[in-house]
């Protein structure tokens, strides 16, 4: 009996034991797993943020470092090129067979809503950088130093609010004396308004829908006090059936000068056509 209790006390201090040695263990290994989760919690934050800011670059050899800050330069300046170009032939790097004389495009056609979707304004973004990289980098010319090998560019666009932002796909092999090094991937964002003054536009267009005959003119002004954009109108020189609208923006400048959008609408008989100030 005796043994039999005394064990029954070893027994019990044997648990008590685990449960003391086990607690401070368990406690460690709660604290361990948060403390993992919480830094990779913090790192996808700064990847994120990082990524979604233009400022996670890509890492450059010093003996490139020129090389390649004249490719990101060039693809700075010809992104700002790209949006002030689209704005002046209605969101199109090559204007379309359905615009006016001095080709701009029309959005609404006798009826027809011919409006570009915001998609469609993203890859003739890309299409004019895609194009006119080759002028700006010359065939590095001006790097008679190095042997530079270049692939086929190739840019994804992407119009965010308050900024537009352009990831250019361009392999580079760059060699100079015994070294080489091989990069493909630049990025860069231009502050513009491009996204308010494209719901702007949609919006007209909209409205325009519902009433094919007149043009709701506080419908408009709403939709610029709205988006903080300026909206003017003109008959076409060429067709009095036609109005210009022409979207400015003031508060983003781009190539240092106020950012104009010009669309077109076409309307079936001008006598037809009436100001509406619902």
């Amino acid at each position: 009996m005796k043994r039999g209790k005394f064990g029954n006390k070893k027994n019990s201090r044997f648990e008590s034991d685990v449960k003391i040695k086990l607690l401070p263990d368990s406690k460690r290994s709660q604290i361990t797993v948060f403390v993992i989760i919480a830094i990779i919690i913090v790192i996808s934050l700064m990847i994120y943020f990082s990524v979604k800011s233009g400022v996670f670059k890509t890492t450059v050899n010093l003996e490139i470092r020129p090389v390649y800050s004249f490719v990101d330069n060039c693809l700075s300046k010809t992104s700002e090129d790209a949006i002030y170009h689209i704005g002046q032939y209605g969101g199109y790097f090559i204007p379309p067979n359905e615009s006016t004389e001095s080709k701009i495009p029309y959005y609404f056609d006798k009826g027809k809503n011919l409006l570009l979707s915001k998609a469609q304004i993203e890859k003739e973004l890309s299409k004019y950088v895609d194009s006119m990289m080759f002028f700006c980098v010359k065939n590095f010319a001006d790097f008679p130093d190095f042997n530079v090998k270049q692939g086929e560019i190739k840019t994804e666009t992407k119009i965010l609010p308050e900024k537009v932002v352009f990831n250019l796909y361009f392999p580079l092999t760059i060699s100079k004396g015994e070294s080489s090094f091989s990069v493909k991937d630049f990025n860069t964002e231009v502050n513009s308004r491009l996204d308010s003054i494209y719901e702007v536009a949609s919006g007209i267009i909209e409205e325009q829908m519902k009433d094919e005959r007149n043009i709701c003119i506080n419908c408009i002004g709403d939709l610029a006090f709205e988006k903080k954009i300026f909206v003017g109108t003109n008959e076409d020189l060429f067709d009095k059936n036609t109005i210009i609208f022409s979207l400015i923006d003031d508060q983003e400048k781009i190539n240092e000068e106020e950012y104009v959008f010009y669309f077109a609408n076409r309307y079936e008989l001008k006598w037809n056509r009436e100001i509406n100030n619902r």
